[in-house]
């Protein structure tokens, strides 16, 4: 049975409770109490101008439902119910509170909140905003750390909440997610020296509606798909990646930071831009490029950082003509003082020798211009 609920002119406050299984709303004015509750199983149309419910409660409890509007549209408190999808036509701000119980959330223009962001719950991989969401600080003098409640359901995945921690007041801003290859927006991307990789799983997106938001700590979700392309040492940490993708790393504020970690937090603010989980290979091996072997106990040796990591490695020294002129396995960096003396290399005339470390079972290889100087 179709039943249809029209508010009229003048009706005053509602009753605490209404439960329908439709409603139309075509009046311009609608009055109800902080303790209203409008409550549906099914589709709401707004087919006059108004562009709110007073101060009523609006509990979505369908599987599916739409919610057309002819304007922007602000409820006083949102709760989703019944699982399923809740699409909204037009720009939806919730006031109050947004209680994401079970559910996801759609709108094909945008949706948002303008209240505590304390205020925002339950939401989890069951219920979440679907890909974009807004943060309305325009009307508030408080920073606060924001928590964007979004996800995808691309490639069946889910809840990727971007969190933004000390956003100034007076702020407009939009966090949206997508799951898939960074790709699709800026090819290819320009990654830091000491970033070996970026994810091909998560991106995020920060835009500021009116120009007034100065930044904030990133905190972005390490979800598993992710971790699967890190190796044991590699280290997470935050990119910030520009319209022609140039990416910035913003570092991981506990530099510690491993496969470990469910979140990656950054040591510095971003702004807007696009933000993704960055692999630091911070235990790469990496040749030092001289070696001067005068006894003065600087530089005596070859030195590999972090060949203790792989201790099955080869090493080779070739010099200009290609000769090589040492060559080693399982070479270690030499320790004169604890007993660990290192080879000789004082037989090696001064010039430019080429480095070769193989290492991870000759599977990856580096090399190193390396001078000899006496």
């Amino acid at each position: 049975m179709k039943i249809v609920f029209y508010i009229l002119f003048g009706l005053g406050l509602l009753s605490p409770t209404i439960l329908c299984a439709q409603i139309t709303v075509a009046t311009d004015q609608f009055a109800s109490g902080d303790l209203t509750t409008i409550s549906t199983n099914a589709d709401v149309s707004i087919e006059s101008n108004l562009s709110n419910l007073g101060s009523a409660s609006l509990v979505l409890v369908g599987e599916n439902q739409n919610i057309t509007t002819a304007n922007e549209f602000v409820i006083k408190r949102l709760t989703i119910l019944g699982g399923g999808l809740k699409r909204f036509t037009n720009r939806t701000t919730v006031e109050i509170l947004l209680d994401l119980s079970e559910g996801h959330i759609l709108a094909e223009d945008a949706f948002g909140f303008a209240g505590d962001p304390g205020l925002i719950e339950n939401a989890s991989e069951l219920s979440f905003v679907l890909d974009k969401f807004f943060y309305d600080r325009t009307a508030t003098d408080v920073s606060s750390t924001l928590t964007f409640p979004i996800g995808s359901n691309a490639n069946g995945v889910g809840y990727a909440p971007l969190v933004v921690e000390g956003v100034s007041s007076g702020s407009l801003v939009v966090g949206s997610v997508s799951n898939g290859s960074f790709a699709s927006e800026v090819s290819p991307i320009n990654l830091p020296l000491e970033v070996g990789s970026a994810s091909s799983n998560w991106y995020w997106q920060i835009e500021d509606e009116n120009n007034n938001f100065s930044g904030g700590q990133i905190v972005l979700p390490f979800r598993e798909e992710d971790k699967a392309e890190f190796n044991t040492f590699d280290r997470p940490v935050v990119l910030q990646v520009d319209a022609s993708g140039l990416a910035v790393n913003l570092d991981n504020d506990f530099l510690s930071g491993s496969i470990a970690d469910d979140n990656v937090q950054s040591r510095n603010p971003g702004s807007t831009g696009y933000f993704m989980v960055g692999r630091v290979i911070s235990e790469t091996p990496l040749v030092h490029n001289i070696i001067s072997p005068n006894g003065d106990n600087v530089n005596d040796y070859l030195f590999v950082q972090n060949v203790d990591r792989y201790p099955e490695n080869e090493i080779t020294l070739v010099d200009r003509w290609g000769v090589a002129v040492y060559q080693k396995k399982n070479y270690v960096n030499p320790v004169p003082e604890v007993g660990l003396p290192g080879d000789d290399f004082t037989f090696l005339p001064p010039g430019n020798y080429i480095c070769i470390f193989k290492y991870n079972g000759g599977e990856n290889t580096i090399k190193q211009t390396v001078t000899v100087a006496k």
